[in-house]
């Protein structure tokens, strides 16, 4: 049987009312995304006897601005991490197939244009790992009001305190709405390689997804 989330209340017939609540907690417990196991009371069996509760739901879709060096090795690791990957850049030679196999769409367009035309949701998880401090900017400007569950830029302290007072200046940005931006990016492990920088950015990116799922389900 397959029930959406949309009609969950309503169970095809022959469904105890035990596997509805079973089926509820599923949907918002902590089982969510994962396998739900119920054994049926003999006093409610038809025919069958345990009922095997699956969650199919789409991946949550990481967008990497940027297919540099970084982008191209978080794409990889994310593709692990089952997210399905978007990779945007204004070059050709970098953002493709052969380059970035483990990416499932690559954008080749300028990045600000594309960042803007995306949509975004709390299903959403966006990587800004640009070349340049500019390409940053116009990377960060239509995400940093998004409903997207998470935005991180890659840039020493330095580099992020100068874009700040911009971001402010210009009003693009909230203090609150500039506060939610994971920056600089990734969890502080001491990396210092590419390898190592995307190791931290998509732990980070873990974390993040793991509490958006637990504040989702509560």
């Amino acid at each position: 049987y397959w029930v959406m989330e949309e009609n969950r209340d309503t169970l095809p017939p022959g469904f105890d009312p035990i596997v509805k609540d079973a089926l509820l907690n599923h949907f918002t417990g902590p089982a969510v995304g994962g396998f739900s196991e119920l054994d049926l009371p003999e006093s409610v069996q038809t025919f069958f006897e345990m009922v095997l509760l699956e969650t199919i739901k789409p991946f949550p879709k990481l967008i990497i601005a940027g297919a540099g060096h970084v982008g191209k090795a978080l794409a990889h690791i994310g593709s692990l991490l089952d997210f399905e990957v978007t990779v945007i850049d204004d070059r050709p030679e970098f953002a493709n197939q052969e380059n970035i196999p483990d990416a499932d769409h690559h954008i080749i367009e300028d990045i600000g244009k594309a960042m803007s035309e995306l949509e975004t949701g709390q299903d959403t998880y966006i990587v800004i790992v640009t070349r340049g401090h500019n390409h940053d900017a116009e990377a960060l400007k239509p995400s940093i009001g998004s409903s997207a569950a998470y935005v991180g830029m890659i840039g020493s302290s330095h580099k992020v305190g100068i874009m700040k007072k911009r971001f402010m200046a210009e009003g693009w940005a909230t203090a609150e709405q500039w506060s939610r931006i994971h920056t600089p990016i990734g969890l502080s492990i001491g990396s210092k390689s590419v390898q190592e920088i995307a190791i931290s950015i998509a732990a980070q990116l873990v974390s993040v997804r793991h509490l958006n799922n637990r504040n989702n389900a509560g």
